[in-house]
C-alpha cells in the first residue's frame, strides 16, 4: 500500500518529441484552442508554473504545424 504523499509530485519536463506528439494529437481535436486556452487558465489559477510551461510549449507546437507548409 502506497502511504499518502508528503506534497505535490515535482513535475518532469517533457522533451521536445513529447511535446511534438501532445501538439500532433492536439491539433486534430475539435477546439483545440478553446481546449488549451482552458488549460491554461485552470493552470494558472492553480499556480502550477510548470504546467503552464508544458502547456504553453503544446500552444507553440500547435501553431506551428498548422503553419507548416502543406506536403
Amino acid at each position: 500500500m502506497i502511504d499518502r504523499l508528503d506534497g505535490p509530485i515535482p513535475a518532469v519536463p517533457l522533451t521536445e518529441r513529447e511535446t511534438a506528439a501532445i501538439a500532433a494529437k492536439m491539433v486534430v481535436m475539435k477546439d483545440c484552442d478553446a481546449r488549451i486556452a482552458r488549460l491554461l487558465t485552470r493552470l494558472d489559477q492553480l499556480a502550477d508554473e510548470a504546467g503552464l510551461v508544458t502547456w504553453r510549449a503544446v500552444a507553440v507546437k500547435v501553431r506551428a504545424i498548422r503553419d507548416a507548409p502543406a506536403v
